[in-house]
């Protein structure tokens, strides 16, 4: 699981969006591919403070801090948000920590990336148009025997620690090899109008690519080939919601997932023309688990193995004007 609102956009300089061919690079890639570049250091402006007021009880800080010497930098960007929000149920807190760099050795650029979050933030519920009308301020109201989204204190608390490492060596002048390693633990809790829920995940994640490149006059190739291999492992715990807090134990379960990936991607540059045949088999499984209210044997489910090729081509018309397909 990504969960994407715990990210701070002061934390990325680039967003870039991968469609076709190239999203074989990175895992099955089937939807496309969002690559998040975090801020680069920047050495006339080492230390920077920002602070954002608004309606609705807004309150933003954000401290970013950094240095580079020799071959060496380091980057510290916290930030922390507070709103009340325009509904009853509806404030958020967050604090968020990121701390990445780079140490450069003759043959090996390794880059490291450390990211922790707390967030947490309330959820009204939805509303009938009749209730809008009333009051579109309001939380979701009781009903029957349902209790209100404000009596139940509905809402997601987020603590996730990320870390990832990245290793990328020359291992010949046609030759590129880069390893990277990251794991996340997240404490998820959502007491919800009819139960609360408390889950547990920790992912492990492991990447291995080779890139070799060959320049014939104005013919240039890459060929890229690698893996990917990402681990889940999910507790899950279900409970009665008295008025916010984790009542009787409901449901108990454990949920592992493997994702398993191997890519290969050729792509040719000749003047104005670049091509782009690229092919990833990946494998995804299951294992599942029920230890309460009753012991459930453990069951296991393997999605066939699928094989994606893709082929693109793209014709540069001028500097800033191109067709693909």
């Amino acid at each position: 699981n990504t969960y994407a609102n715990l990210l701070h956009l002061q934390q990325i300089q680039q967003i870039e969006v991968i469609k076709g061919a190239s999203g074989s690079l990175y895992g099955s890639g089937t939807g496309g591919v969002i690559v998040l570049q975090p801020k680069a250091f920047q050495a006339n402006q080492p230390i920077q403070i920002m602070a954002t007021a608004g309606n609705l009880g807004l309150q933003q800080y954000t401290l970013q801090a950094g240095t580079q010497q020799g071959n060496k930098s380091i980057q510290l960007i916290s930030s922390f948000l507070r709103s009340n929000g325009y509904r009853v149920q509806t404030a958020q807190q967050r604090a968020d920590l990121l701390l990445h760099g780079h140490i450069n050795t003759q043959h090996t650029k390794y880059t490291y990336l450390l990211a922790h979050t707390n967030y947490h933030y309330e959820t009204p519920g939805g509303l009938t148009l009749q209730q809008v009308i009333a009051n579109p301020q309001q939380a979701r109201p009781a009903a029957g025997n349902i209790p209100s989204a404000q009596a139940q204190q509905t809402g997601v608390k987020n603590s996730t620690t990320y870390l990832g490492v990245q290793a990328v060596t020359q291992l010949q002048s046609w030759l590129e090899q880069v390893v990277a390693v990251a794991a996340s633990n997240t404490n998820f809790q959502n007491p919800f109008i009819t139960n609360y829920e408390k889950r547990i995940e920790n992912n492990i994640q492991l990447r291995y690519m080779l890139t070799a490149k060959h320049q014939w006059q104005q013919l240039n190739i890459r060929w890229h080939i690698g893996t990917e291999q990402q681990w889940q492992k999910s507790n899950i715990h279900n409970y009665q919601n008295n008025t916010g807090v984790a009542g009787a134990l409901q449901f108990e379960d454990v949920v592992r997932t493997q994702q398993q990936s191997i890519f290969t991607q050729v792509q040719a540059n000749y003047r104005q023309w670049q091509f782009v045949m690229a092919a990833s088999s990946n494998i995804t499984r299951y294992q599942y688990q029920r230890n309460f209210p009753n012991i459930i044997p453990t069951t296991n489910y393997r999605l066939a193995s699928v094989i994606a090729p893709r082929w693109s081509v793209l014709y540069q018309i001028a500097p800033q004007q191109t067709v693909y397909a």
